[in-house]
């Protein structure tokens, strides 16, 4: 029969481990309902365990394998004991060190019955971020061809800041754990932290998209107004980054042509024109017209500028075009009486257009030619002089042609602004007055006039 010191552990951590694992027994025995005092009193010999550990020499590999096997069942009923016991009232006075785990069991939190939606609203938070950071990356291509200015880079550079802040906090758990601070310190409950994050992702896409639907057109509106005032390389930056933006309008390619057809490029204005014509545009019907007439292709010229006509609605400037080019088709080939009836057309419209526009004033010109081709000198001469007055050619072979008709002593008096940068429109008039013998050549019209000086 053996003694009752045959019973006692050899040492006394092997003492404090055994009443850890009789206290175990007990509240698991008692587990689910646990009490207070059951609770505590695992926690304490768990302490008692603790504090004799140091003396690690005396610990025997089975005590130590027991040890862990308790603290594993001991981890299991962690959230049994937080609902038993205050734990946070009981870390008070003892103050145990953090590594003392046994005494930091928390219940999980309590999910609001809200939140079991939270993985929809950041799916829509990652696409939105997504589609966001797909239309900057559109714009910044555009902005590539030519550079970006300081309002487009302030822009540019605000969405980029924005879609990474919530990209942080929608995809990593630092970032999370951040925005969640920030919202909290907004007054923002928990519980609409995953909505309110959805909800800037949505509205960061709504002003990425909408600077990416209104630039093309902001892009466009200074395009017009650089090709206005003769400077054709910020024309065609501007035009090219629209494009990149939004290939689908036509409205940007006849501009971009003008700006190759200006400078003599007549192949490149060509395949913008064509890209116009696709969609039925009456502009881009013009265009390849007065392209083909300065490549001396007359009859495709006259049938692109006759179905122009049927196309233009409601746009005088366009139809003023249409006309004029007409009648210096039919001009060329030399069918006066049909030139002078389109041209006729072409300068009732743009009596009409009270802007000055480039390209206007042709129409006198080319009336002028046609009607002194028919010897109709006297009526020639009043419009040889409006255009000497109005005259503004838009390309370099609209200008080319003054030195070809009748009157070519205009190609001195014209202005020239309209064609490529480098003259503004007074500087023009200035260098006209230089250069121009303004009365001598109204003399020669006036002479050419007179019956009898008729060649």
């Amino acid at each position: 029969m053996m003694t009752e010191s045959n019973h006692k552990p050899t040492t006394d951590l092997d003492g404090a481990i055994e009443s850890y694992q009789a206290a175990l027994n007990e509240l698991e025995s008692a587990a689910p309902n646990l009490s207070e005092i059951q609770a505590v009193k695992v926690l304490l010999a768990r302490d008692a365990v603790q504090q004799l550990l140091p003396d690690k020499t005396k610990l025997s590999a089975i005590a130590f394998v027991s040890l862990m096997q308790l603290d594993r069942r001991l981890k299991q009923l962690g959230e049994a004991i937080a609902r038993a016991v205050n734990l946070e009232q009981f870390r008070e006075p003892l103050n145990p060190d953090p590594s003392a785990w046994w005494w930091f069991f928390e219940l999980p939190p309590e999910i609001d019955s809200w939140d079991r939606f939270d993985w929809v609203w950041n799916v829509i938070t990652t696409a939105a971020l997504g589609l966001a950071g797909s239309y900057l990356f559109i714009t910044l291509q555009a902005f590539a061809i030519g550079g970006l200015g300081v309002t487009e880079a302030f822009g540019t550079i605000a969405q980029a800041t924005g879609i990474a802040l919530i990209g942080k906090g929608a995809l990593t758990a630092d970032g999370h754990q951040q925005v969640a601070k920030l919202l909290h310190k907004m007054g923002v409950p928990s519980k609409w932290h995953s909505e309110v994050s959805c909800g800037f992702a949505m509205l960061l896409l709504l002003s990425v998209y909408g600077i990416h639907r209104s630039l093309p057109n902001y892009l466009y509106k200074k395009a017009v107004a650089e090709y206005d005032a003769g400077n054709l390389a910020h024309t065609e930056e501007k035009l090219l980054q629209a494009i990149q933006l939004n290939s689908e309008d036509s409205k940007f390619y006849v501009p971009l042509g003008k700006v190759y057809e200006s400078t003599g490029e007549l192949d490149k204005a060509l395949v913008q024109y064509k890209n116009a014509v696709v969609n039925g545009n009456p502009e881009g019907f013009n265009s390849i017209g007065r392209v083909y007439i300065q490549q001396s292709k007359f009859d495709p010229a006259e049938t692109l500028l006759r179905a122009g006509l049927q196309r233009v609605k409601n746009d005088p400037q366009i139809e003023y075009q249409l006309h004029r080019n007409l009648g210096w088709a039919l001009l060329a080939q030399k069918n006066y009486p049909a030139a002078e009836r389109e041209l006729r057309q072409a300068i009732a419209i743009d009596d009409q257009i009270t802007e000055e526009q480039i390209g206007g004033g042709m129409a006198y010109c080319f009336l002028g030619e046609a009607l002194t081709e028919q010897k109709k000198m006297s009526e020639a001469e009043k419009y040889w002089l409006e255009c000497l007055d109005y005259a503004r050619p838009e390309t370099v072979n609209e200008y080319r042609w003054f030195v070809q008709n009748s009157q070519r002593e205009l190609a001195s008096c014209v202005d020239t602004s309209g064609i490529t940068g480098g003259l503004d429109h007074e500087l023009a008039t200035q260098k006209v007055a230089q250069s121009c013998d303004r009365e001598g050549l109204i003399q020669s019209i006036k002479s050419a006039a007179i019956p009898g000086n008729q060649n």
